[in-house]
């Protein structure tokens, strides 16, 4: 059986996606940073390194946070 990954976190409003990436960094919680992206994002980090799932963008960052 397939993994689905981490769950979606639907945020209210646009403007409360900075508050809480930001608070996801601060709390080293990779599953929480990834839930903030849909299920078939692609993410560039400031290095150019390019993720195109929420299980990479979770395994990438547990290992950095």
């Amino acid at each position: 059986m397939a993994r689905a990954g981490p769950p979606v976190l639907i945020l209210a409003n646009p403007q409360d996606m900075p508050r809480a990436f930001a608070d996801a960094w601060a709390a080293r919680d990779a599953a929480a940073l990834a839930a903030l992206f849909a299920p078939d994002p692609d993410f560039v980090n400031i290095t150019g390194i390019w993720w195109q799932d929420r299980d990479a963008i979770e395994k990438a960052h547990d290992y950095g946070l």
